[in-house]
């Protein structure tokens, strides 16, 4: 049958507009970036998660990328995304990763950013997703699920209390959900062999675990010869700062010789899987008010960062305003 023919039939001409026509509301999973702003108006945003995913500028070491966090953090955005638009009357809008956040590996060292590190002022980090999450609630936006890995707790804190910031203003719900800690029951990845586990030691930073869970999202920038590097092991919370201040520090901790395809896609698959479940169970009804915060941990050497994040923060503070007074800037 020819086209003509086919439109020539008032009925499948209905049928073909019900079909292809846009239907407002209806949206699935959707990129911001992408997005028209009638697109955007078009949302039921009261039905509608905006996922957040928010990483750092931050040197990783010789063998991983700068915006490692923010990787992981995406591809794990993903995966959230998925399980939520398998809930029925549910869409999904992802915002572009944002690496603004607070705190660097070198401030275990308080020194010149030289490996590459370009994190904001806590309270930087803190205003700007003040004035994102303000937009999304005066466009209509009640719920915000935040995925922020990178580290400090400082870092962590801010997010919190954006989060509680948008739930006062707008009734809303926004949780970071790398940012608090799943009630359970939760997926386990195997465990490293002890004598793997031994080496790493108390790795926090670019070691075993980051560099293996690089190698599962993206293996394509993971230098090759981490297979070569040498381990800076720590036994101890205080040794941090000790080794940070090293001259040969070579801006990491652990071991990412040790790291492994294997272990990479076994950790993340559970991560990911504990991530996403929280977020389901989040909108089925789950009060984020009863779960526990990372930012109130109490490792000794993340709380010692913090300290050493304010520092910095405060004289960089005292240089801007400085700055701003003497050229009469308000």
């Amino acid at each position: 049958m020819q086209m003509s023919q086919y439109f020539n039939r008032p009925v499948h001409v209905a049928i073909a507009l019900l079909c292809f026509a846009p239907q407002p509301g209806v949206a699935g999973i959707l990129q911001l970036a992408d997005m028209t702003s009638e697109e955007y108006r078009n949302l039921q945003h009261d039905r509608t998660v905006v996922l957040m995913p928010l990483g750092v500028i931050e040197e990783h070491g010789p063998y991983l990328p700068m915006l490692t966090d923010s990787y992981i953090g995406e591809w794990l955005v993903d995966r959230v995304a998925a399980a939520i638009d398998e809930r029925d009357g549910w869409s999904v809008v992802i915002m572009p990763s944002l690496p603004i956040g607070a705190g660097a590996p070198e401030d275990f060292a308080p020194r010149a950013r030289k490996f590459g590190s370009l994190p904001l002022r806590p309270e930087t980090k803190r205003a700007v997703l003040m004035d994102l999450v303000s937009g999304l609630g005066d466009a209509g936006f009640r719920w915000i699920f935040a995925v922020d890995i990178h580290g400090p707790y400082l870092n962590k804190r801010m997010t919190d209390q954006v989060a509680s910031y948008f739930d006062d203003i707008y009734g809303g719900t926004m949780v970071n959900l790398t940012g608090v800690v799943h009630p359970g029951p939760v997926a386990k990845s195997r465990p490293y062999s002890e004598r793997d586990a031994q080496e790493d030691g108390l790795a926090i930073h670019a070691g075993l675990g980051e560099t293996s869970w690089m190698l599962h999202v993206r293996p394509d920038l993971v230098r090759s010869d981490h297979v070569t590097a040498s381990a800076v092991t720590i036994k101890r919370w205080r040794e941090y700062e000790a080794a940070a201040k090293g001259d040969n520090w070579p801006g990491y901790f652990g071991t990412p010789r040790l790291a492994s395809v294997a272990a990479g896609d076994d950790q993340m698959s559970a991560w990911a899987s504990n991530v996403a479940d929280l977020a389901v169970k989040i909108i089925d009804g789950l009060n984020p008010a009863q779960l526990e915060h990372v930012a109130a941990g109490r490792n000794p050497a993340l709380r010692r960062l913090d300290r050493f994040i304010s520092e910095r923060a405060a004289l960089m503070r005292e240089q801007q305003a400085q700055w701003l007074e003497r050229n009469e800037i308000d």
